[in-house]
């Protein structure tokens, strides 16, 4: 039987993020956990301060600003993902791909009116427009 109300839920959310020690939560959260919430946390706890902590090599910290620092002198801040051409070039050439095959083929032939009143008005026949009061 888990409680539903907002401050439970709230309280098994601090649970969940910071554990069951409550010194390691940023801002205390009133009510009552339920037993199995905290065991459950406490054995989480325990489980993860029994893993060894690895050594981080010392020059890590300068591979990572350096990377950083590195794409800050590329100059777009916005674009990690490498040179911009790239995508701007793919992006034109298949533009330019698509507007190429529309302009050469031409539309298919109907006998329906409807059609081509639709034909004439995409071809902008001026001299009928032109006549019209």
């Amino acid at each position: 039987m888990e409680p539903s109300t907002d401050k439970q839920e709230a309280l098994r959310r601090q649970l969940a993020c910071y554990g069951a020690d409550p010194r390691r939560w940023p801002d205390r959260v009133e009510g009552h956990a339920p037993q199995e919430w905290v065991a459950q946390e406490n054995s989480l706890d325990e489980a993860l301060s029994a893993l060894a902590l690895e050594e981080v090599p010392s020059d890590l910290r300068k591979r990572v600003l350096a990377i950083g620092q590195q794409r800050r002198e590329s100059g777009f801040w916005w674009w990690p993902f490498g040179p911009l051409w790239q995508p701007v070039a793919a992006l034109a050439l298949s533009a330019m791909l698509g507007l190429g095959m529309g302009s050469m083929w031409a539309p298919p032939v109907s006998e329906d009116p409807a059609w081509q009143e639709v034909v004439e008005l995409m071809q902008g026949l001026p001299g009928e427009l032109e006549n019209e009061p």
